[in-house]
Protein backbone atom coordinates (compact mmCIF):
# COMPACT_ATOMS: atom_id res chain seq x y z
CA UNK A 1 0.00 0.00 0.00
CA UNK A 2 1.05 3.33 -1.13
CA UNK A 3 1.98 6.21 1.88
CA UNK A 4 0.03 8.40 -0.07
CA UNK A 5 -2.91 5.19 0.75
CA UNK A 6 -2.29 5.15 4.19
CA UNK A 7 -2.71 7.97 5.46
CA UNK A 8 -5.51 8.39 3.50
CA UNK A 9 -7.45 5.59 5.23
CA UNK A 10 -6.03 7.16 8.51
CA UNK A 11 -7.24 10.54 8.08
CA UNK A 12 -10.93 9.09 7.05
CA UNK A 13 -10.01 6.68 10.52
CA UNK A 14 -9.36 9.31 12.38
CA UNK A 15 -12.46 11.60 11.00
CA UNK A 16 -14.83 8.60 11.41
CA UNK A 17 -14.24 8.22 15.07
CA UNK A 18 -14.35 11.82 15.18
CA UNK A 19 -17.95 11.75 14.03
CA UNK A 20 -19.39 9.15 15.99
CA UNK A 21 -18.23 10.93 19.16
CA UNK A 22 -20.21 13.85 17.99
CA UNK A 23 -22.96 11.53 17.08
CA UNK A 24 -23.26 10.11 20.28
CA UNK A 25 -22.33 13.40 22.42
CA UNK A 26 -25.25 14.93 20.20
CA UNK A 27 -27.59 11.87 21.21
CA UNK A 28 -26.83 12.26 24.97
CA UNK A 29 -27.17 15.99 25.09
CA UNK A 30 -30.36 15.42 23.38
CA UNK A 31 -31.59 12.97 26.04
CA UNK A 32 -30.24 15.15 28.88
CA UNK A 33 -31.96 18.14 27.41
CA UNK A 34 -35.22 16.21 27.14
CA UNK A 35 -35.35 15.45 30.86
CA UNK A 36 -34.32 19.00 31.64
CA UNK A 37 -37.38 20.62 29.55
CA UNK A 38 -39.80 18.00 31.60
CA UNK A 39 -38.09 19.43 34.39
CA UNK A 40 -38.79 22.82 33.72
CA UNK A 41 -42.40 22.41 32.43
CA UNK A 42 -43.40 20.42 35.60
CA UNK A 43 -41.62 23.69 37.42
CA UNK A 44 -43.64 26.00 35.50
CA UNK A 45 -46.83 24.30 36.00
CA UNK A 46 -46.39 24.00 40.17
CA UNK A 47 -45.64 27.90 40.08
CA UNK A 48 -48.79 28.36 38.32
CA UNK A 49 -50.97 26.05 40.92
CA UNK A 50 -49.44 28.59 43.80
CA UNK A 51 -50.81 31.40 41.67
CA UNK A 52 -54.03 29.90 40.96
CA UNK A 53 -54.74 29.09 45.11
CA UNK A 54 -53.74 32.57 45.73
CA UNK A 55 -56.62 33.90 42.83
CA UNK A 56 -59.05 30.79 44.22
CA UNK A 57 -58.72 32.88 47.70
CA UNK A 58 -59.38 36.48 46.27
CA UNK A 59 -61.82 35.09 44.78
CA UNK A 60 -63.70 33.10 47.87
CA UNK A 61 -63.14 36.72 49.61
CA UNK A 62 -63.92 39.40 47.16
CA UNK A 63 -66.48 37.18 45.07
CA UNK A 64 -65.75 39.31 41.61
CA UNK A 65 -66.63 38.73 38.45
CA UNK A 66 -63.06 40.10 37.32
CA UNK A 67 -61.10 37.22 39.62
CA UNK A 68 -63.29 34.40 38.31
CA UNK A 69 -61.99 35.51 34.79
CA UNK A 70 -58.60 35.74 35.96
CA UNK A 71 -59.17 32.04 37.61
CA UNK A 72 -60.45 30.57 34.01
CA UNK A 73 -57.21 32.29 32.00
CA UNK A 74 -54.64 31.29 34.68
CA UNK A 75 -56.41 27.55 34.16
CA UNK A 76 -56.16 27.49 30.54
CA UNK A 77 -52.76 28.95 30.24
CA UNK A 78 -52.07 25.82 32.78
CA UNK A 79 -53.27 23.19 30.98
CA UNK A 80 -51.45 24.24 27.85
CA UNK A 81 -48.85 23.87 29.72
CA UNK A 82 -49.77 20.46 31.45
CA UNK A 83 -50.45 19.41 28.06
CA UNK A 84 -46.80 19.94 26.87
CA UNK A 85 -45.64 18.10 29.60
CA UNK A 86 -48.08 15.08 29.06
CA UNK A 87 -46.12 15.07 25.38
CA UNK A 88 -43.02 13.93 27.58
CA UNK A 89 -44.22 11.82 30.19
CA UNK A 90 -46.90 10.30 31.93
CA UNK A 91 -49.04 12.83 34.40
CA UNK A 92 -52.11 11.04 34.76
CA UNK A 93 -52.43 11.95 38.02
CA UNK A 94 -51.67 15.83 38.08
CA UNK A 95 -54.18 15.44 34.70
CA UNK A 96 -57.18 13.82 37.49
CA UNK A 97 -56.58 16.64 40.35
CA UNK A 98 -56.07 19.25 38.05
CA UNK A 99 -59.50 18.78 36.49
CA UNK A 100 -61.20 18.02 39.67
CA UNK A 101 -59.56 21.55 40.95
CA UNK A 102 -61.33 23.12 37.39
CA UNK A 103 -64.47 21.07 38.84
CA UNK A 104 -64.25 22.84 42.07
CA UNK A 105 -63.72 25.68 41.08
CA UNK A 106 -67.08 25.81 38.87
CA UNK A 107 -69.16 24.57 41.51
CA UNK A 108 -68.04 27.23 43.90
CA UNK A 109 -69.02 29.80 41.60
CA UNK A 110 -71.73 28.06 40.40
CA UNK A 111 -73.08 28.30 44.20
CA UNK A 112 -72.33 31.65 44.95
CA UNK A 113 -74.61 32.50 42.39
CA UNK A 114 -77.36 30.16 43.71
CA UNK A 115 -76.57 32.01 46.99
CA UNK A 116 -77.03 35.63 45.23
CA UNK A 117 -80.14 34.40 44.08
CA UNK A 118 -81.74 33.01 47.58
CA UNK A 119 -80.57 36.47 48.50
CA UNK A 120 -83.28 38.36 46.38
CA UNK A 121 -85.43 35.60 47.17
CA UNK A 122 -85.15 36.25 50.86
CA UNK A 123 -85.40 32.46 52.03
CA UNK A 124 -84.98 31.05 55.35
CA UNK A 125 -82.00 31.61 57.40
CA UNK A 126 -80.96 27.97 57.89
CA UNK A 127 -81.37 27.75 53.76
CA UNK A 128 -78.63 29.94 53.90
CA UNK A 129 -76.62 28.87 56.11
CA UNK A 130 -76.59 25.59 54.07
CA UNK A 131 -75.18 27.20 51.25
CA UNK A 132 -72.59 28.87 53.20
CA UNK A 133 -71.09 26.35 54.58
CA UNK A 134 -70.88 23.85 51.63
CA UNK A 135 -68.97 27.33 49.84
CA UNK A 136 -66.72 26.74 53.00
CA UNK A 137 -66.39 22.69 52.52
CA UNK A 138 -65.63 23.37 48.37
CA UNK A 139 -63.18 26.26 49.10
CA UNK A 140 -61.41 24.18 51.97
CA UNK A 141 -61.21 21.22 49.21
CA UNK A 142 -59.70 23.23 46.78
CA UNK A 143 -57.24 24.36 49.10
CA UNK A 144 -56.38 21.05 49.46
CA UNK A 145 -56.27 20.26 46.06
CA UNK A 146 -54.15 23.00 45.11
CA UNK A 147 -51.43 22.07 47.71
CA UNK A 148 -51.40 18.16 46.64
CA UNK A 149 -50.87 19.72 42.88
CA UNK A 150 -48.12 21.78 43.88
CA UNK A 151 -46.68 18.70 45.78
CA UNK A 152 -47.12 16.45 43.18
CA UNK A 153 -45.57 18.87 40.33
CA UNK A 154 -41.90 19.50 42.49
CA UNK A 155 -42.10 15.77 43.11
CA UNK A 156 -42.11 15.13 39.95
CA UNK A 157 -40.23 17.98 38.12
CA UNK A 158 -37.05 16.69 41.57
CA UNK A 159 -37.79 13.17 39.60
CA UNK A 160 -37.09 14.70 36.31
CA UNK A 161 -33.90 16.15 37.45
CA UNK A 162 -32.46 13.20 39.29
CA UNK A 163 -33.43 11.54 35.94
CA UNK A 164 -31.37 14.37 34.18
CA UNK A 165 -28.44 13.85 37.00
CA UNK A 166 -28.57 10.14 35.93
CA UNK A 167 -28.04 10.09 32.61
CA UNK A 168 -25.59 12.42 32.07
CA UNK A 169 -23.29 10.79 34.46
CA UNK A 170 -23.74 7.43 32.60
CA UNK A 171 -23.50 8.94 29.46
CA UNK A 172 -20.09 10.70 30.48
CA UNK A 173 -18.74 6.97 31.44
CA UNK A 174 -19.52 6.02 28.37
CA UNK A 175 -18.02 8.99 26.41
CA UNK A 176 -14.89 8.96 28.17
CA UNK A 177 -14.63 4.64 28.06
CA UNK A 178 -15.26 5.40 23.99
CA UNK A 179 -12.43 8.09 23.41
CA UNK A 180 -9.91 6.25 25.46
CA UNK A 181 -10.61 3.28 23.49
CA UNK A 182 -10.43 5.28 20.09
CA UNK A 183 -7.42 7.15 21.10
CA UNK A 184 -5.46 3.70 21.94
CA UNK A 185 -6.80 2.02 18.49
CA UNK A 186 -5.34 5.50 16.87
CA UNK A 187 -2.18 5.45 18.90
CA UNK A 188 -1.97 1.57 17.51
CA UNK A 189 -2.40 2.15 13.88
CA UNK A 190 -0.62 5.76 13.88
CA UNK A 191 2.46 3.76 15.59
CA UNK A 192 2.33 1.26 12.63
CA UNK A 193 2.15 3.39 10.04
CA UNK A 194 4.55 6.03 11.56
CA UNK A 195 7.41 3.05 12.60
CA UNK A 196 6.96 1.28 8.98
CA UNK A 197 7.78 5.08 7.17
CA UNK A 198 10.41 5.59 9.96
CA UNK A 199 12.66 2.92 9.03
CA UNK A 200 12.58 2.82 5.57
CA UNK A 201 13.20 6.49 5.39
CA UNK A 202 16.52 5.65 8.02
CA UNK A 203 17.85 2.75 5.02
CA UNK A 204 17.14 5.88 2.63
CA UNK A 205 19.45 8.75 4.53
CA UNK A 206 21.90 5.95 5.21
CA UNK A 207 22.20 4.85 1.34
CA UNK A 208 21.95 9.15 0.26
CA UNK A 209 24.54 9.90 2.78
CA UNK A 210 26.96 6.80 1.36
CA UNK A 211 25.96 7.76 -2.38
CA UNK A 212 26.97 11.26 -1.04
CA UNK A 213 30.66 10.45 -0.16
CA UNK A 214 31.26 8.76 -3.22
CA UNK A 215 30.03 4.67 -2.96
CA UNK A 216 28.42 5.31 -6.23
CA UNK A 217 28.28 1.45 -5.85
CA UNK A 218 25.70 1.56 -2.48
CA UNK A 219 22.65 -0.49 -3.22
CA UNK A 220 19.56 0.90 -1.27
CA UNK A 221 17.38 -2.00 0.25
CA UNK A 222 13.73 -1.37 0.74
CA UNK A 223 11.42 -4.03 1.12
CA UNK A 224 8.32 -2.22 1.92
CA UNK A 225 6.12 -1.94 -1.48
CA UNK A 226 5.24 1.85 -1.41
CA UNK A 227 6.92 4.70 -2.16
CA UNK A 228 9.96 4.67 -0.59
CA UNK A 229 10.81 1.71 -2.48
CA UNK A 230 10.48 3.29 -5.75
CA UNK A 231 12.17 6.04 -4.26
CA UNK A 232 15.47 4.03 -3.18
CA UNK A 233 15.18 2.38 -6.90
CA UNK A 234 15.26 5.67 -7.86
CA UNK A 235 18.50 6.81 -6.24
CA UNK A 236 20.04 3.43 -6.86
CA UNK A 237 19.83 4.06 -11.03
CA UNK A 238 20.97 7.63 -10.27
CA UNK A 239 23.97 6.32 -8.74
CA UNK A 240 24.66 4.03 -11.74
CA UNK A 241 23.95 7.19 -13.78
CA UNK A 242 26.23 9.71 -12.11
CA UNK A 243 28.99 6.49 -12.02
CA UNK A 244 28.69 7.27 -15.98
CA UNK A 245 28.47 10.75 -16.37
CA UNK A 246 31.83 11.01 -14.08
CA UNK A 247 33.06 9.30 -16.68
CA UNK A 248 32.33 10.75 -19.43
CA UNK A 249 32.84 13.96 -17.90
CA UNK A 250 36.49 12.91 -17.84
CA UNK A 251 36.46 12.35 -21.08
CA UNK A 252 34.66 15.81 -22.23
CA UNK A 253 37.12 17.48 -19.63
CA UNK A 254 40.35 16.64 -21.89
CA UNK A 255 38.54 17.95 -24.78
CA UNK A 256 37.35 20.85 -23.25
CA UNK A 257 41.07 21.58 -22.17
CA UNK A 258 42.21 21.16 -25.81
CA UNK A 259 38.99 23.82 -27.13
CA UNK A 260 39.91 26.35 -24.35
CA UNK A 261 43.61 26.94 -25.78
CA UNK A 262 42.20 26.79 -29.55
CA UNK A 263 39.80 29.61 -28.15
CA UNK A 264 42.73 31.66 -26.74
CA UNK A 265 43.78 31.92 -29.90
CA UNK A 266 40.90 32.87 -31.79
CA UNK A 267 40.30 35.54 -28.94
CA UNK A 268 43.79 36.97 -29.18
CA UNK A 269 43.10 37.13 -33.22
CA UNK A 270 39.54 38.98 -32.58
CA UNK A 271 41.24 41.05 -30.30
CA UNK A 272 43.53 42.64 -32.65
CA UNK A 273 40.47 42.97 -35.28
CA UNK A 274 38.65 44.45 -32.74
CA UNK A 275 41.16 47.16 -32.10
CA UNK A 276 41.57 47.58 -35.78
CA UNK A 277 37.52 48.03 -36.30
CA UNK A 278 37.76 50.73 -33.21
CA UNK A 279 40.38 52.98 -35.31
CA UNK A 280 38.09 52.78 -38.27
CA UNK A 281 35.04 53.34 -36.43
CA UNK A 282 36.28 56.63 -34.32
CA UNK A 283 37.83 58.20 -37.88
CA UNK A 284 33.76 57.43 -39.40
CA UNK A 285 32.64 59.32 -36.35
CA UNK A 286 34.56 62.02 -37.02
CA UNK A 287 33.69 62.08 -40.46
CA UNK A 288 29.67 61.68 -39.66
CA UNK A 289 30.42 64.33 -36.51
CA UNK A 290 31.33 67.36 -39.42
CA UNK A 291 28.56 65.88 -41.97
CA UNK A 292 26.19 66.34 -39.09
CA UNK A 293 27.99 70.04 -38.49
CA UNK A 294 27.24 70.68 -42.20
CA UNK A 295 23.99 69.60 -42.58
CA UNK A 296 23.00 71.99 -39.41
CA UNK A 297 24.92 74.63 -41.24
CA UNK A 298 22.95 73.67 -44.33
CA UNK A 299 19.45 73.96 -42.73
CA UNK A 300 19.85 77.15 -40.98
CA UNK A 301 21.17 78.82 -44.22
CA UNK A 302 18.07 77.44 -45.71
CA UNK A 303 15.64 78.68 -43.20
CA UNK A 304 17.44 82.19 -43.40
CA UNK A 305 17.29 82.01 -47.31
CA UNK A 306 13.66 80.72 -46.86
CA UNK A 307 12.77 83.53 -44.71
CA UNK A 308 14.98 86.62 -46.47
CA UNK A 309 13.19 85.21 -49.98
CA UNK A 310 9.98 84.80 -48.76
CA UNK A 311 10.37 89.01 -46.94
CA UNK A 312 11.49 89.43 -50.86
CA UNK A 313 8.58 88.11 -52.47
CA UNK A 314 5.83 89.98 -49.98
CA UNK A 315 6.83 93.26 -50.82
CA UNK A 316 6.58 93.19 -54.30
CA UNK A 317 3.24 90.89 -53.88
CA UNK A 318 1.58 93.66 -51.68
CA UNK A 319 2.10 96.42 -54.44
CA UNK A 320 0.70 93.91 -56.59
CA UNK A 321 -2.47 93.12 -53.91
CA UNK A 322 -2.61 97.24 -53.49
CA UNK A 323 -2.78 98.11 -56.96
CA UNK A 324 -5.11 95.41 -58.68
CA UNK A 325 -7.15 96.60 -55.55
CA UNK A 326 -6.66 100.05 -56.71
CA UNK A 327 -7.65 99.63 -60.31
CA UNK A 328 -10.92 97.01 -59.38
CA UNK A 329 -11.88 100.18 -57.19
CA UNK A 330 -11.90 102.25 -60.10
CA UNK A 331 -9.19 104.93 -58.91
CA UNK A 332 -7.18 104.92 -61.91
CA UNK A 333 -9.81 104.98 -64.70
CA UNK A 334 -12.87 102.63 -65.42
CA UNK A 335 -12.15 99.16 -66.83
CA UNK A 336 -14.56 96.81 -68.87
CA UNK A 337 -15.90 93.57 -67.28
CA UNK A 338 -13.33 91.56 -68.76
CA UNK A 339 -10.53 93.09 -67.58
CA UNK A 340 -12.37 93.51 -64.44
CA UNK A 341 -12.68 89.40 -64.11
CA UNK A 342 -8.73 89.62 -65.28
CA UNK A 343 -7.51 91.44 -62.44
CA UNK A 344 -10.01 90.14 -59.74
CA UNK A 345 -7.66 86.74 -60.51
CA UNK A 346 -4.57 87.95 -60.55
CA UNK A 347 -5.77 89.85 -57.10
CA UNK A 348 -7.10 86.45 -55.49
CA UNK A 349 -4.01 84.61 -56.95
CA UNK A 350 -1.71 86.77 -55.42
CA UNK A 351 -3.52 86.54 -52.03
CA UNK A 352 -3.09 82.61 -52.18
CA UNK A 353 0.11 83.12 -53.18
CA UNK A 354 0.59 85.55 -49.89
CA UNK A 355 -0.63 82.94 -47.71
CA UNK A 356 1.49 80.19 -48.67
CA UNK A 357 4.45 82.80 -48.22
CA UNK A 358 3.67 83.39 -44.54
CA UNK A 359 2.99 79.78 -44.07
CA UNK A 360 6.59 79.03 -45.08
CA UNK A 361 7.88 81.96 -42.92
CA UNK A 362 5.44 80.37 -39.78
CA UNK A 363 7.04 77.21 -40.40
CA UNK A 364 10.72 78.44 -40.76
CA UNK A 365 10.07 80.53 -37.80
CA UNK A 366 8.42 77.34 -35.82
CA UNK A 367 11.64 75.18 -37.03
CA UNK A 368 14.38 77.81 -35.88
CA UNK A 369 12.54 78.75 -32.82
CA UNK A 370 12.29 82.12 -33.50
CA UNK A 371 8.42 82.48 -32.86
CA UNK A 372 7.23 85.37 -30.40
CA UNK A 373 4.05 84.99 -28.82
CA UNK A 374 2.25 87.85 -27.74
CA UNK A 375 0.23 86.88 -24.87
CA UNK A 376 -3.05 89.36 -23.67
CA UNK A 377 -6.42 89.20 -22.80
CA UNK A 378 -8.82 89.20 -25.26
CA UNK A 379 -12.83 88.51 -25.76
CA UNK A 380 -13.32 84.71 -27.93
CA UNK A 381 -16.72 85.65 -29.04
CA UNK A 382 -15.55 88.83 -30.74
CA UNK A 383 -12.41 86.72 -32.43
CA UNK A 384 -15.03 83.86 -33.48
CA UNK A 385 -17.95 86.26 -35.17
CA UNK A 386 -14.74 87.63 -37.25
CA UNK A 387 -13.58 84.58 -38.32
CA UNK A 388 -17.37 83.29 -38.98
CA UNK A 389 -18.08 86.62 -41.02
CA UNK A 390 -15.34 86.39 -42.90
CA UNK A 391 -16.36 82.81 -44.55
CA UNK A 392 -19.80 84.25 -44.88
CA UNK A 393 -19.40 84.89 -48.44
CA UNK A 394 -17.48 81.98 -49.28
CA UNK A 395 -19.80 79.88 -47.26
CA UNK A 396 -22.86 81.14 -49.48
CA UNK A 397 -21.45 80.90 -52.88
CA UNK A 398 -21.12 77.03 -52.49
CA UNK A 399 -24.54 77.30 -50.37
CA UNK A 400 -23.49 76.20 -47.36
CA UNK A 401 -24.95 76.75 -44.06
CA UNK A 402 -22.25 77.74 -41.09
CA UNK A 403 -23.08 78.05 -37.85
CA UNK A 404 -21.50 79.42 -34.74
CA UNK A 405 -22.32 78.25 -31.17
CA UNK A 406 -20.65 79.88 -28.02
CA UNK A 407 -21.44 81.76 -25.01
CA UNK A 408 -21.78 85.55 -25.55
CA UNK A 409 -18.78 86.58 -23.92
CA UNK A 410 -15.40 84.43 -23.39
CA UNK A 411 -12.12 86.23 -21.63
CA UNK A 412 -8.86 84.06 -22.60
CA UNK A 413 -5.62 85.12 -21.90
CA UNK A 414 -3.48 84.10 -25.50
CA UNK A 415 -2.38 84.81 -28.65
CA UNK A 416 -4.86 86.52 -29.87
CA UNK A 417 -3.79 86.49 -33.77
CA UNK A 418 -2.06 82.78 -33.42
CA UNK A 419 -5.35 81.53 -32.08
CA UNK A 420 -7.21 83.16 -35.11
CA UNK A 421 -4.41 81.87 -37.32
CA UNK A 422 -5.45 78.27 -36.28
CA UNK A 423 -9.47 78.68 -36.19
CA UNK A 424 -9.10 80.49 -39.70
CA UNK A 425 -7.17 77.45 -41.18
CA UNK A 426 -9.72 74.96 -40.16
CA UNK A 427 -12.71 76.49 -40.96
CA UNK A 428 -11.04 76.94 -44.58
CA UNK A 429 -10.63 73.55 -45.04
CA UNK A 430 -14.06 72.80 -43.96
CA UNK A 431 -15.19 75.04 -46.24
CA UNK A 432 -12.98 73.96 -49.27
CA UNK A 433 -13.95 70.14 -48.35
CA UNK A 434 -17.69 70.59 -48.42
CA UNK A 435 -19.86 71.06 -51.17
CA UNK A 436 -22.73 70.83 -49.63
CA UNK A 437 -24.73 70.59 -45.94
CA UNK A 438 -23.34 72.70 -42.80
CA UNK A 439 -20.34 73.42 -40.97
CA UNK A 440 -20.73 73.58 -37.42
CA UNK A 441 -18.50 75.64 -34.87
CA UNK A 442 -18.48 74.97 -31.36
CA UNK A 443 -16.89 76.60 -28.20
CA UNK A 444 -17.54 75.21 -24.85
CA UNK A 445 -15.60 75.99 -21.72
CA UNK A 446 -15.02 73.07 -19.35
CA UNK A 447 -12.76 73.52 -16.15
CA UNK A 448 -9.82 76.04 -17.18
CA UNK A 449 -9.68 74.94 -20.82
CA UNK A 450 -11.40 76.31 -23.81
CA UNK A 451 -12.56 73.39 -26.85
CA UNK A 452 -13.52 75.24 -30.26
CA UNK A 453 -14.86 72.43 -33.14
CA UNK A 454 -14.97 72.83 -36.28
CA UNK A 455 -17.58 70.35 -37.71
CA UNK A 456 -18.47 69.68 -41.48
CA UNK A 457 -20.92 67.43 -43.63
CA UNK A 458 -17.53 67.31 -46.27
CA UNK A 459 -15.92 64.59 -48.53
CA UNK A 460 -14.57 63.05 -45.02
CA UNK A 461 -11.37 60.84 -44.66
CA UNK A 462 -10.48 57.30 -45.05
CA UNK A 463 -8.40 55.68 -42.72
CA UNK A 464 -5.24 54.96 -43.75
CA UNK A 465 -4.95 58.66 -44.25
CA UNK A 466 -5.91 59.75 -40.94
CA UNK A 467 -1.52 59.49 -40.35
CA UNK A 468 -1.07 61.77 -42.76
CA UNK A 469 -2.95 64.93 -41.05
CA UNK A 470 -0.35 67.42 -39.35
CA UNK A 471 2.62 66.17 -41.27
CA UNK A 472 4.54 68.60 -43.33
CA UNK A 473 3.91 69.03 -47.19
CA UNK A 474 1.18 66.38 -46.89
CA UNK A 475 -1.99 66.60 -49.06
CA UNK A 476 -4.50 63.98 -49.50
CA UNK A 477 -5.75 62.98 -53.34
CA UNK A 478 -9.21 61.65 -54.11
CA UNK A 479 -9.39 59.85 -57.22
CA UNK A 480 -12.35 61.68 -59.36
CA UNK A 481 -12.10 64.79 -56.92
CA UNK A 482 -10.22 67.87 -58.69
CA UNK A 483 -6.79 69.00 -56.67
CA UNK A 484 -7.42 71.64 -54.37
CA UNK A 485 -5.04 74.35 -53.84
CA UNK A 486 -2.45 74.55 -51.06
CA UNK A 487 0.98 73.43 -49.96
CA UNK A 488 -0.02 71.05 -47.21
CA UNK A 489 1.60 73.31 -44.27
CA UNK A 490 -2.05 74.58 -43.15
CA UNK A 491 -2.84 71.57 -40.72
CA UNK A 492 1.14 71.70 -39.77
CA UNK A 493 1.31 74.96 -38.84
CA UNK A 494 -1.91 74.64 -36.66
CA UNK A 495 -0.59 71.61 -34.88
CA UNK A 496 3.28 73.67 -34.18
CA UNK A 497 0.96 76.86 -33.24
CA UNK A 498 -1.06 75.13 -30.90
CA UNK A 499 1.77 73.01 -29.38
CA UNK A 500 3.10 76.65 -28.52
CA UNK A 501 -0.40 77.66 -26.83
CA UNK A 502 -0.26 74.71 -24.35
CA UNK A 503 -2.89 73.05 -26.03
CA UNK A 504 -4.19 69.88 -28.30
CA UNK A 505 -5.78 69.26 -31.70
CA UNK A 506 -7.06 66.23 -32.79
CA UNK A 507 -9.09 64.75 -35.69
CA UNK A 508 -12.33 62.86 -36.09
CA UNK A 509 -13.61 61.40 -39.63
CA UNK A 510 -15.77 59.42 -41.91
CA UNK A 511 -15.15 58.70 -45.49
CA UNK A 512 -18.01 59.90 -47.07
CA UNK A 513 -20.26 61.75 -44.04
CA UNK A 514 -17.85 64.72 -43.06
CA UNK A 515 -14.92 65.41 -40.68
CA UNK A 516 -14.59 67.39 -37.14
CA UNK A 517 -11.71 68.69 -35.90
CA UNK A 518 -10.61 70.14 -32.49
CA UNK A 519 -8.82 72.63 -31.10
CA UNK A 520 -8.64 72.58 -26.93
CA UNK A 521 -6.48 75.11 -25.14
CA UNK A 522 -6.14 76.83 -21.48
CA UNK A 523 -7.96 79.38 -20.78
CA UNK A 524 -4.66 81.45 -19.38
CA UNK A 525 -1.69 80.88 -21.55
CA UNK A 526 1.50 79.69 -18.90
CA UNK A 527 4.18 79.16 -20.45
CA UNK A 528 6.31 75.88 -20.26
CA UNK A 529 2.93 74.33 -19.17
CA UNK A 530 0.58 72.48 -21.32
Amino acid sequence: MKIKTKLYASAILYIGLISLLAVLLLFFSFREREELDKSELINEFAKGIAELSILTDEYIAYKETRMEQQWQWKYITLSEILEKAEELIELHIIRSAFESLNNSFSFLTTNYREMQELLRKNVPKEELERTILLEERVAARMRMETQKLITLSFDVAENSRQRANAIQQRENLILLFLSISMILFVAVITVRIVGGITKCIDELITGVERIGRGQLDYHIRVTAKDETAVLANAFNEMAKKIAGMIETEREYTLRLEKEIVERKQIQEELRKAHDELEVKVEERTKKLQEANIKLQELDRLKSMFIASMSHELRTPLNSIIGFTGIILMGMSGKITEDQRKELTMVKNSANHLLTLINDVIDVSKIETGKVELFIEEFNLADLMQEVKDSFKVAAAEKDLKLSLEMPERLIIKSDERRTKQVIMNLVSNAVKFTDRGEIEIKVKKKDERVKVSVADTGIGIKKENMEKLFKQFSRIYLEGKPVTEGTGLGLYLSKKIVDLLGGQIKAESEFGKGSMFTFTFPLKYTEGKI
